[in-house]
């Protein structure tokens, strides 16, 4: 029969985890990728850098994990949001809203607000207004950063910072993008035009010539025509073809 003493450490033990279950937990992050539509709950100059908080790791077991998690973290491309230069993204119009007018965008109220919206639109519209300028700040802001870090930054964060202007300029300037498209295709039923150069111009001038050749014998025999011309007479059609 155990002594009360063995009997009582071995209940104590039960209750609580073992130092070496301790040790062999892994601290990794959560793997999902931080999503930069939620807002930070605190700002970045409230973080503590890691090589502060290694000092603080006594443990050598512990202070191995803490170093190899954080490198993980900053090999991904996600990281980069939190770098102290970064710029700070702007709200979401609901938040925005929220925090303009002195309503409350907590969680389970988000339709409250967005129904007030809908009966608002001079509120939202002037959000809205707003909201854009800070945008267009961001965008340029976020163009500098990578301008200034592109090259301590990895391959995968230039990516990731390029990627998030893109799709910024495109929400900033929508105008823009369309204007490229329509500027790509030609009206319905119209031909894109060429421009004509100087040797189309000269053939234009001898439509009568060696029409009863083949084209490409009859192209042929006009190039050493046109090549034989002197000087400023072919000045003369390449200045044409400049003007059209």
């Amino acid at each position: 029969m155990p002594s009360p003493a063995k009997k009582r450490f071995r209940e104590d033990s039960e209750d609580e985890p073992s130092f070496r279950a301790d040790k062999s937990m892994d601290c990794e992050d959560d793997p999902d990728d931080y999503e930069d539509t939620d807002e930070l709950c605190h700002g970045k100059e409230d973080l503590i850098q890691p090589r502060v908080m290694l000092e603080h790791v006594e443990n050598p077991l512990q202070s191995h994990l803490f170093s190899r998690n954080v490198n993980e973290y900053l090999g991904r491309p996600e990281s980069v949001l939190m770098h102290p230069d970064f710029p700070v993204k702007p709200p979401s119009l609901t938040t925005y809203y929220s925090k303009k007018f002195g309503c409350t965008a907590a969680f389970g109220k988000v339709k409250e607000v967005t129904d007030r919206m809908k009966e608002d639109q001079i509120g939202k519209q002037e959000c809205e207004r707003e909201l854009g300028e800070l945008e267009k700040a961001f965008l340029k802001k976020m163009e500098e950063f990578l301008s200034n870090h592109r090259d301590v930054l990895l391959p995968k964060q230039t990516e990731f910072v390029e990627h998030k202007i893109k799709l910024m300029r495109k929400k900033v300037f929508p105008s823009q993008r369309n204007s490229k498209v329509k500027s790509n295709k030609p009206p319905n039923g119209s031909h894109v035009m060429q421009e004509k150069t100087a040797f189309d111009l000269f053939c234009s001038t001898k439509m009568d010539k060696y029409v009863d050749r083949p084209a490409e014998v009859r192209l042929k025999k006009l190039r050493r025509k046109f090549d034989k011309l002197p000087d400023d007479k072919k000045e003369i059609f390449e200045k044409l073809a400049q003007i059209r």
